[in-house]
């Protein structure tokens, strides 16, 4: 039987390219004729810690500006790969590189490619517990198919990176590899199941990089876009042109520091937010996908809940009313020295593009000093300055981990406080967290105490919900069976999730939710199926319209329900995920379902749907809720993609669709054409646009 203990070097180096390599896929340069520097990989399932069941070689190489990554792999089953665009979802077979250039065990640039050499990139942070995936680096790919299996060169641009000034580098490095059948996972470093992949905690070490340097001081990327869009409203018709130009830029100061600014950034290319139909009396959190306000965006979280967060990015060109206002221009720092990191962005707002009437400036700054191995202390102060009115939030967050405490075992504290402010009534509200977190093999618990006053309106943050002390215990125990012919890959249980909301002043319960979770498994194909008891209440102060037709009263309510979970697996190419709930409901009952479907045709082809039913009913009246999309994607090859989103639900009763078409000439340029069209209940239309958008880059 294989020890657990076993180790293996975990240091390996670079070979310097006498001749930088063609990046076809192809490995036919004597570059990579030499011994592979990694060939052993480990798996971390459904074996953990055996030997990956196919071979994988890894060479490494660099020049100057480049660092050069190829791979053999060797795959005994039919190689599985759908997908083409970039930033792919998962299923396919894939391999995967971690690099860490400061060696702080903490952040790091997750590098992805499938079979196809469609390209997936990831800034992690806080030891992979925040991933930024909508980040797009520049860099290259390509791969292609064998008798044996298949074969990869990635070149990735030193100016794509961030390191510091050194004549000699020795960086945290890391591979993984992906097998969709049987949904295997191995490793080069960390392949404990406690770990994750974008840990770099765990990953090894990479040497030998001497006289690098970062490349490009300047990147510029100028964009032209135009079209039209008309708006129905009362029965007038109003019909806009849009036109712009704008700039965006990026300057490195010095290798550790970072100098970006837009100059009447644009978001048109923007994929739509999906309609979602809220039941809960808590606000919806919906991502950031601007472009400009993605970098850096996790080193700008904080240590409160992700319900509960100071600087919430997409707070910045909204007025008080949510409405959409132009964004004149932004700069945004991100550096380091030595252990300290130190982030700040700030953006000019006003009613009008190119208008400097009524304009406000939102800004926010974050510092966070790296405390023993994995542990951090920070920072963070916000801005909002309309006229003489200036609003803010200022906090400071601790984040303590080890992952060798008692023995073998990972433990991550927690603790976190930010008050809010104005200059008119001085302290607004504050909040304070604590939380303890036990993520390890078999059990994963975690307890958190989040206090928000009622008075606490962070100005550039989102609350889903003030004036409670939120109490959390969540609970999970999973089994990992060995044997490879139990039809099981685990089963798990969850004793006891489940939270309660005390009102700040009088302590007494105004929500809560327990979830006890009898039986969860999941199958070796894949499959997953999952049973959920619950019992939940709610103190209504005042009635509650859920939906057009069904409205709670005042009052006290405790109800229980069940819930059963169904889905077949993302690696396959029909995948489906389901669930039913039946339950009590504010003095009535509510059944509800989601069905989400997904067929990969090819990859030049997929459809999905998505479809949800809530049925409410009591003595006096009832209502029911759906909302459904229908998304289709399709590519030609990997650099034409489209994608159309058509989406409706019962609270709005509009139509809306959304179609992008993207082609990317090569990494770092970008045209797009996208058409937004809504119709309401009457199938009348009340909206139509059409923008053409093109960003080029420039490296100087």
């Amino acid at each position: 039987m294989l020890s657990l203990t076993l180790v293996f070097a975990q240091v390996v180096s670079a070979t310097p390219a006498v001749q930088p390599p063609r990046i076809d896929g192809r490995l036919d340069e004597q570059l990579w004729q030499g011994e592979p520097i990694i060939s052993e990989l480990r798996q971390r399932a459904p074996q953990e810690g055996a030997p990956a069941t196919d071979d994988t070689k890894v060479w490494v190489s660099y020049d100057r500006d480049h660092l050069y990554i190829a791979f053999e792999v060797i795959q005994a089953s039919p190689v599985r790969a759908y997908y083409l665009e970039p930033d792919f979802s998962r299923g396919d077979d894939t391999i995967a590189v971690l690099i860490d250039p400061w060696k702080d065990r903490r952040n790091g640039f997750l590098f992805e490619i499938n079979a196809n050499g469609a390209r997936k990139d990831v800034l992690t942070t806080d030891n992979g517990s925040s991933r930024n995936s909508a980040w797009n680096g520049v860099w290259w790919a390509e791969t292609q198919r064998n008798l044996k299996g298949w074969t990869a060169e990635l070149r990735i641009p030193f100016a794509t990176l961030n390191f510091p000034l050194a004549e000699v580098h020795s960086w945290g490095f890391n591979v993984q590899r992906r097998i969709s059948k049987g949904r295997q996972e191995a490793v080069w470093q960390g392949w404990q199941r406690r770990f994750d992949f974008a840990d770099p905690a765990v990953a090894g070490t990479l040497e030998g990089l001497r006289s690098i340097r970062s490349g490009q001081r300047v990147q510029l990327r100028p964009y032209a876009m135009g079209g039209f869009s008309k708006v129905t409203e009362d029965g007038v018709v109003e019909q806009i042109a849009l036109k712009g130009v704008g700039l965006d830029v990026d300057a490195l100061i010095s290798p550790p520091v970072k100098l970006s600014v837009t100059i009447n950034p644009d978001f048109a290319q923007v994929e739509a937010d999906q309609a979602q139909l809220n039941l809960s009396h808590h606000s919806l959190y919906l991502p950031e996908k601007r472009l400009f306000f993605i970098e850096g965006k996790d080193f700008f979280s904080f240590g409160t809940s992700s319900s509960n967060q100071p600087f919430y990015s997409r707070r910045i060109g909204l007025d008080e009313e949510d409405e959409p206002q132009a964004i004149l221009g932004g700069i945004r720092l991100l550096g380091r020295a030595g252990k300290t990191r130190i982030g700040l962005l700030s953006a000019q707002v006003s009613e009008e593009a190119w208008s400097l009437d009524k304009t406000h400036n939102a800004s926010v700054i974050r510092v966070k000093q790296n405390l023993f191995k994995q542990s951090s202390i920070g920072g963070l102060g916000t801005v909002l300055t309309q006229g003489s009115d200036v609003q803010g939030v200022a906090g400071l967050d601790l984040r303590l981990r080890s992952t060798q405490f008692l023995g073998k075992n990972t433990i991550e504290a927690e603790a976190a406080g930010a008050v809010g402010w104005s200059n008119d009534e001085g302290q607004k509200g504050e909040t304070w967290r604590l939380g303890l977190d036990w993520p390890n093999k078999n059990w994963d618990a975690g307890l958190m105490w989040e206090r928000i006053s009622a008075d606490y309106e962070p100005a550039l943050g989102f609350t889903a919900l003030t004036g409670v002390d939120r109490l959390r215990l969540d609970t999970h125990y999973t089994h990992h069976y060995k044997n490879l012919k139990h039809p099981l890959r685990n089963i798990q249980f969850s004793p006891f999730t489940g939270y309660i909301e005390l009102d700040e002043e009088t302590a007494a319960w105004s929500h809560y939710r327990v979830d006890v979770v009898p039986i969860e498994g999941v199958s070796r194909g894949g499959r997953w199926a999952k049973l959920n008891l619950f019992a939940k209440g709610f103190v209504l102060d005042e009635p509650w319209e859920i939906l057009e037709g069904y409205t709670a009263a005042v009052g006290e309510y405790q109800d229980v329900g069940i819930q059963a979970m169904f889905a077949n697996g993302w690696q396959r190419q029909l995948g489906l995920y389901t669930y039913i709930e039946e339950a009590q409901y504010f003095g009535g009952r509510r059944t509800s379902g989601r069905l989400w479907v997904q067929w990969k045709a090819s990859p030049n082809f997929r459809v999905s749907s998505s479809n949800g039913l809530y049925w409410m009913r009591n003595d006096d009246s009832s209502a029911l809720g759906r909302d459904h999309n229908l998304r289709l994607r399709s590519s030609l090859n990997r650099a034409w993609h489209g994608s159309l989103l058509g989406q409706w639900n019962s609270a709005s009763e509009n139509t809306l669709v959304n179609l992008r078409l993207r082609y990317i000439p090569r990494p770092g340029a970008d045209a797009y054409l996208v058409l937004n069209q809504a119709w309401d209940k009457s199938w009348t239309p009340i909206g139509t646009s059409i923008q053409a958008k093109l960003v080029w880059q420039y490296g100087l």
